[in-house]
């Protein structure tokens, strides 16, 4: 434009930048969770499962996972490394920024299903040795094979934090628990919750409505 006004000062230029189309994220329920759940629970993808959809983690925080991060005494995850994708295939790395170093509680699910996967390694060694693309080839052959929609595997982190922020967790714990380094994510990515959810609020404020009003 500028370029065009200082050879062609008579030629106006009239730009109109398409208007933004909002994304939607796909964010699979606690019904379709709990359903995936029983065709996962006690296979060797269930870990996987419950590091994401329970704890929020990437899937190349889960590659890049030790032994040495698990702290069973007090039910702690450190999250300090990811394995990424690399010109020599996959390597460890760092957190892109400082929060993604974190510690993440976990229950006793969680820990249970932990130990079986750690049993008998060594510190150094990987819980669940694999990579992002392994991940994501058995994720969607586990939706496949049993006839569930297709969704990708970080969805399972939008419905942690779409859980945290139905639970009432402030968005700035969310944020520190998922690695963002602010709230802007959450508030821009995360901040959905499903329609039963949005009913029942619907319905209690209802209901808040009324007896208020019958006082009068």
């Amino acid at each position: 434009t500028t370029v065009m006004r200082s050879q062609r000062p008579d030629f106006t230029v009239h730009t109109k930048l398409p208007q933004k189309i909002k994304t939607e994220f796909y964010i699979p329920d606690a019904e379709q969770i709990g359903r995936i759940y029983t065709f996962v629970k006690g296979t060797d993808f269930e870990l996987p499962f419950l590091l994401t959809s329970q704890l929020g983690l990437r899937s190349s925080e889960i590659a890049g996972l030790q032994v040495r991060h698990i702290d069973f005494k007090n039910n702690i995850i450190t999250i300090n490394q990811a394995m990424v994708a690399s010109e020599n295939g996959t390597e460890i790395k760092p957190p892109k920024s400082f929060a993604g170093n974190r510690e993440i509680p976990f229950g006793n699910i969680v820990a249970d299903v932990l130990k079986k996967h750690c049993v008998g390694k060594t510190l150094s060694e990987f819980v669940y040795p694999c990579n992002s693309n392994i991940i994501t080839k058995r994720w969607q052959r586990i939706l496949h094979k049993n006839n569930e929609e297709h969704f990708n595997f970080y969805a399972l982190r939008h419905f942690f934090a779409s859980q945290a922020l139905l639970k009432g967790i402030p968005q700035k714990y969310i944020a520190e628990l998922m690695g963002h380094s602010s709230e802007k994510m959450i508030e821009t990515v995360y901040q959905h919750t499903f329609k039963n959810a949005k009913q029942n609020f619907a319905n209690l404020m209802a209901e808040n409505s009324d007896s208020l009003l019958e006082k009068y």
